[in-house]
Protein backbone atom coordinates (compact mmCIF):
# COMPACT_ATOMS: atom_id res chain seq x y z
CA UNK A 1 0.00 0.00 0.00
CA UNK A 2 1.16 3.44 -0.94
CA UNK A 3 2.40 5.76 1.97
CA UNK A 4 0.27 8.84 1.87
CA UNK A 5 3.11 10.91 3.15
CA UNK A 6 5.47 9.31 0.40
CA UNK A 7 2.24 10.09 -2.04
CA UNK A 8 2.23 13.73 -1.32
CA UNK A 9 6.37 14.59 -1.13
CA UNK A 10 6.38 12.64 -4.51
CA UNK A 11 3.74 15.32 -6.11
CA UNK A 12 5.00 17.70 -4.90
CA UNK A 13 8.38 16.77 -6.41
CA UNK A 14 6.76 16.34 -9.99
CA UNK A 15 4.91 19.76 -9.57
CA UNK A 16 7.87 21.51 -9.15
CA UNK A 17 9.47 19.37 -11.73
CA UNK A 18 6.72 20.35 -14.26
CA UNK A 19 6.31 24.14 -13.70
CA UNK A 20 8.51 25.83 -15.65
CA UNK A 21 8.21 22.66 -18.72
CA UNK A 22 5.72 19.96 -19.70
CA UNK A 23 7.54 16.74 -19.14
CA UNK A 24 6.67 13.39 -20.20
CA UNK A 25 5.62 10.36 -17.41
CA UNK A 26 9.29 8.43 -18.26
CA UNK A 27 10.98 11.98 -16.86
CA UNK A 28 8.61 12.69 -14.10
CA UNK A 29 8.74 8.80 -13.39
CA UNK A 30 12.69 9.17 -13.55
CA UNK A 31 12.68 12.24 -10.86
CA UNK A 32 10.72 10.24 -8.57
CA UNK A 33 13.22 7.72 -8.58
CA UNK A 34 16.00 9.93 -7.73
CA UNK A 35 13.74 10.96 -4.71
CA UNK A 36 14.11 7.47 -3.64
CA UNK A 37 10.32 6.89 -3.71
CA UNK A 38 9.39 3.29 -4.17
CA UNK A 39 7.47 1.94 -7.33
CA UNK A 40 4.32 1.76 -5.75
CA UNK A 41 4.74 5.40 -4.48
CA UNK A 42 5.89 6.50 -8.14
CA UNK A 43 2.79 4.59 -9.46
CA UNK A 44 0.47 6.46 -7.40
CA UNK A 45 1.57 9.79 -7.77
CA UNK A 46 1.45 9.46 -11.62
CA UNK A 47 -1.86 7.99 -11.42
CA UNK A 48 -3.05 10.78 -9.58
CA UNK A 49 -1.12 13.56 -11.47
CA UNK A 50 -2.75 11.82 -15.10
CA UNK A 51 -5.64 12.13 -13.25
CA UNK A 52 -5.26 15.88 -12.81
CA UNK A 53 -4.14 16.35 -16.58
CA UNK A 54 -0.80 17.31 -15.16
CA UNK A 55 0.89 14.57 -17.11
CA UNK A 56 -0.29 13.66 -20.62
CA UNK A 57 2.37 12.00 -22.78
CA UNK A 58 0.37 12.56 -26.12
CA UNK A 59 -0.03 16.40 -25.74
CA UNK A 60 3.79 16.40 -24.70
CA UNK A 61 4.87 14.49 -27.64
CA UNK A 62 2.69 17.52 -29.98
CA UNK A 63 4.27 20.36 -28.51
CA UNK A 64 7.53 18.81 -28.28
CA UNK A 65 7.16 18.15 -32.37
CA UNK A 66 5.80 21.82 -32.78
CA UNK A 67 8.58 23.25 -30.36
CA UNK A 68 11.03 21.51 -32.78
CA UNK A 69 9.64 22.22 -36.27
CA UNK A 70 9.34 25.95 -35.18
CA UNK A 71 12.81 25.85 -33.94
CA UNK A 72 14.30 24.36 -37.12
CA UNK A 73 12.76 27.22 -39.28
CA UNK A 74 14.95 29.49 -37.54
Amino acid sequence: MADPEDVKRGIDVATGFIAYRMRSEFEVKRRLKRAQLNDEDIATVIAQMKNMRLIDDQAFAGAYARDYMLGKKR
